[in-house]
């Protein structure tokens, strides 16, 4: 992952902008559990688990050199450092010199293929729907000809923050900061969701957390809790209705639904599973589904997942229950969309603050 710069500054990034090993997977290949699958997956776990294994027969996309050297002019931007490199795209920290602010510029492989062009071209469209807080705000596209061949880039702006990524990375969170940042997650969303998008490859490395400090309330001492602000980075994977499919299923294999596996459209549903994949791993430090390779993974998504108390005791059955309700197999039972499962975490947070006071009164008894 990328690390916080000296600042404290991180790009909003999309999936393919991080380093080599944390690129998206483009699944072209017959379904999983058929002959011949064809998906790839690099990523680098948020809780340093082992990469997946490349099944036998297949190639994973070779993540490209810097396009260009620091110090670079592209237009009015000044590229000064290179802050990921992914299978067909390298970004960078850069000055936009007409105004004097840093951005970040996201600089299109030459070599990339047909598809990768058009979900590059398709971000700016996605973001141009989008008018909530939570999502990267993508400024121009920018495509020309040159004697190098095709140069397309997108400047993007730079926020300040944590990849929740890094926060996992730290070991399993309390219960209300998970369940509150999951809550948070399905709020970003569900502005997508209500745009006919479907964001398709949600995971710890595409989000920012930028947390707020504690602070005196306003009528007296009394100290309000730290609050964290969600900033989801990625289009790269996103998909509508209305937009061309390139016809390449793209996403992070231990975040996919069971039905992306068998090369169904992606679904506000399928934005639910990956929720629930992410609060399972902030809850436990670990994944529901793992496996070393996709296949093992797609076959785990089959099976019932255990609750997350299973691996941490005393969470509490309102917390198992919304993750099981989140990574349910049978889409009947799982959340139908993110407004669905933000109902069912602001219950798992009421009962939350339930049980502090109830132990309060419990030792009081005993006291007496």
């Amino acid at each position: 992952m990328t690390q916080p710069d000296d600042d404290g500054a991180s790009p909003r990034r999309a999936a393919d902008e991080l380093d080599p090993m944390d690129g998206i997977d483009e699944v072209t290949g017959p379904a999983i559990g058929a002959p011949g699958d064809a998906t790839t997956d690099q990523t680098p776990l948020p809780m340093r688990l082992a990469p997946l294994t490349t099944p036998a027969g297949t190639t994973a996309a070779p993540a490209v050199r810097p396009s260009y050297p620091t110090g670079h002019r592209l237009g009015r931007y000044t590229l000064d450092d290179v802050i990921g490199i992914g299978a067909f795209s390298t970004v960078y920290r850069a000055t936009d010199t007409a105004l004097s602010l840093p951005v970040v510029v996201k600089v299109l492989s030459p070599m990339a293929s047909t598809a990768a062009v058009e979900r590059f071209r398709n971000e700016i469209l996605f973001s141009r729907r989008i008018h909530h807080p939570g999502f990267c705000r993508i400024f121009e596209l920018h495509e020309e000809e040159t004697f190098d061949g095709p140069l397309r880039y997108l400047t993007m702006e730079l926020v300040q923050g944590r990849t929740l990524g890094d926060l996992m990375n730290e070991g399993p969170m309390s219960a209300g900061r998970a369940v509150h940042l999951a809550r948070g997650l399905c709020d970003v969303v569900s502005a997508a969701h209500e745009q006919g998008i479907v964001h398709g490859d949600l995971k710890p490395g595409n989000i920012m957390v930028r947390t707020q400090p504690a602070r005196r309330g306003m009528l007296g001492d009394r100290r309000l809790e730290a609050r964290d602000e969600l900033v989801v980075l990625d289009f790269g994977a996103a998909s509508a209705k209305d937009i061309v499919d390139t016809g390449v299923r793209v996403g992070s294999v231990r975040y996919m639904a069971p039905e992306l596996f068998q090369r169904e459209r992606p679904s506000p549903q399928s934005d639910v599973w990956a929720i629930g994949v992410i609060l399972y791993g902030c809850l436990t430090g670990g994944y529901p589904f793992d496996g070393k390779t996709e296949r093992d993974v797609a076959e785990a998504t089959r099976r019932p997942v255990q609750p997350p108390s299973a691996q941490r005791p005393g969470l509490g059955d309102a917390v198992d229950d919304v993750v099981m309700g989140s990574l349910a197999t049978d889409r009947s039972v799982r959340f139908a969309d993110c407004r669905a499962l933000a109902a069912a975490l602001d219950d798992t947070l009421d009962r939350l603050r339930e049980r502090p006071s109830l132990l309060r009164r419990l030792l009081a008894v005993i006291g007496r």
